[in-house]
């Protein structure tokens, strides 16, 4: 693929890999930085197997005319989740506050984003989209009032009115994270206002419980939250006032959550971004936009935390949104939109070191705009961020393909 800043940064990318062990597999890696292709189209329409839009409470028929234009706030939050085996949705709050829910279905175009609610939210707040279970697929946000909402679309049905499950207790707008728990529970997590981690989970279809504080003031308020389940385990992570990882877990279904504990030294600003992924079965890893480049931290098995330890390359400035996900069975990426904003990749092949960030497409985003990645399908990696313009973009890559887009679906 050809990077507009390539040359530019080719000096630094060589300076970086000169502090690791070459990367094994060279043809994933060139597979990975492979030739642009064309984008995917937008489209309106909507499908029966896709999502099912509901109209918001509030039904003026102009804002109803106005939600399939919505436009989110440039480097506002975003998420992506599997709503069903053949559709990928993707959420944001647009500049009015509403929610709003992009989708495709079989690989297909992305309808251009509809608004699902009425203007709760905080503009280019953070929103998270999980699975709840078989039967529910749930969103989750802070309101402009500073409760934790949550809003959720059973198999067949509309897309639900968020419903506060809290008091004001956190920052409105500020980063929430779910994630799945087996299939029976999903656990929500965020930093309130006096800087503590707080979680909240619901078992089924049943109510959530009260968001519980297990930290004391540690975080910064409204700051992003990590959640991955590995083994029986569910960890969370954030960045704490020091700028060092904390982390999180709950060592089994129902189990009482440990307080956080730091992970290394400070790498980067205080409530900085985190992500979490499983990257085999023996390892869990830790990934941070640091201080010039991005930083790993992981833990295998029974083993006490590694790291954090700097990859190499230049990549997104300190506090920057991060998601990583895995690409192949034994490719596991780190997305981020880098200082230049460009959408950056940086992957690590199990038994070899991580290869630095590189660049895709060109600039079309906030410096450090929060980013999303998953599965759109099981050779397909899907990643999204709002750009410049605030549109909703979208890059994917194929199996060990190169890196397609970014494009606009709206």
């Amino acid at each position: 693929m050809r990077f507009p800043s390539f040359r530019r940064d080719a000096t630094a990318l060589r300076r970086g890999a000169r502090t690791l062990p070459r990367l094994a597999g060279l043809a994933v890696a060139v597979g990975l930085i492979a030739g642009f292709q064309p984008a995917v189209a937008a489209s309106a329409a909507t499908s029966a197997d896709a999502a099912v839009v509901a109209v918001p409470s509030d039904a003026n028929a102009a804002a109803t005319t106005k939600a399939a234009a919505a436009l989110g706030v440039p480097g506002g939050g975003v998420a992506l989740a599997k709503q069903a085996d053949n559709v990928l949705t993707a959420v944001f709050i647009d500049t009015d506050g509403a929610l709003n829910v992009a989708w495709e279905v079989n690989n297909g175009a992305w309808n251009a984003p509809v608004r699902i609610s009425d203007s709760v939210g905080v503009p280019g707040g953070g929103v998270a989209l999980s699975r709840q279970n078989a039967n529910r697929f749930t969103a989750a946000f802070v309101d402009k009032w500073g409760r934790l909402n949550v809003a959720w679309l059973d198999n067949g049905k509309p897309w639900s009115a968020p419903q506060p499950i809290s008091d004001p207790i956190a920052k409105p707008g500020g980063s929430v994270a779910l994630a799945q728990h087996f299939d029976r529970e999903l656990t929500a997590a965020f930093v309130d206002t006096q800087g503590a981690l707080r979680i909240s989970t619901a078992v089924g279809n049943d109510w959530w419980t009260y968001p519980t504080a297990i930290s004391g003031s540690v975080g910064v308020s409204g700051s992003p939250v990590a959640l991955a389940r590995f083994g029986n385990s569910m960890y969370a992570g954030i960045i704490d006032t020091s700028g060092r990882l904390d982390i999180a877990f709950q060592s089994y279904f129902g189990a009482a959550w440990t307080s956080p504990f730091g992970v290394g030294n400070p790498v980067t600003v205080a409530g900085g971004g985190v992500a979490l992924a499983q990257q085999n079965d023996n390892t869990l890893t830790a990934s941070i936009p640091g201080n010039g480049s991005t930083w790993v931290a992981w833990i295998n098995n029974g083993g006490p935390w590694n790291g954090p330890v700097d990859i190499g390359g230049w990549g997104a400035a300190p506090g920057a949104g991060v998601a990583m996900s895995k690409q192949t069975g034994d490719i596991l990426v780190s997305v981020a939109v880098d200082r230049w904003g460009v959408f950056t990749v940086a992957w690590v092949v199990d038994g070899a070191a991580w290869h630095p960030p590189v660049q895709v497409g060109g600039v079309l985003a906030p410096n450090g705009a929060r980013v999303a990645v998953a599965k759109q399908d099981n050779t397909i990696l899907t990643a999204a961020f709002l750009g410049n313009d605030g549109k909703l973009n979208v890059s994917w890559v194929e199996g060990t393909g190169g890196w397609r887009g970014p494009v606009p679906i709206n």
